[in-house]
């Protein structure tokens, strides 16, 4: 495994897999596995045209895995990856209400990627 330390994970360092026994319509759980370790993303899950959309959505990394270890280029990876292997154009991620951590109880802004 390689260190993601100041370098932007390449399309082929990324794969997803989907959780059936977590997942029921529209809510999905899927797994990014990442060349630093895995991240779990969770929520309700839509598609409109060329556009996917997820609400109420929560990331968790996996072991070893935090926010500062993966940063915004590689994370923008991972969403690219994703609407590639969707045939889509367009990603958004609306997060949950925090209840934990930085600023409980504040909603943050939705994460917008295309290609």
């Amino acid at each position: 495994m390689m260190s993601g330390s100041g370098a932007v994970w390449q399309p082929h360092e990324i794969t997803f897999e989907w959780i059936p026994d977590l997942t029921a319509h529209p809510f999905v759980t899927i797994i990014a596995h990442t060349p630093i370790g895995d991240l779990y993303l969770m929520g309700d899950y839509e598609e409109d045209g060329h556009k996917v959309t997820m609400r109420g959505c929560h990331i968790n990394g996996g072991p070893g895995v935090h926010s500062k270890s993966v940063g915004q280029a590689n994370l923008r990876a991972v969403a690219q990856k994703a609407l590639y292997m969707l045939g889509r154009y367009e990603l958004e991620i609306h997060g949950s209400t925090r209840t934990s951590g930085a600023r409980p109880g504040h909603v943050p802004k939705p994460f917008r990627f295309r290609r």
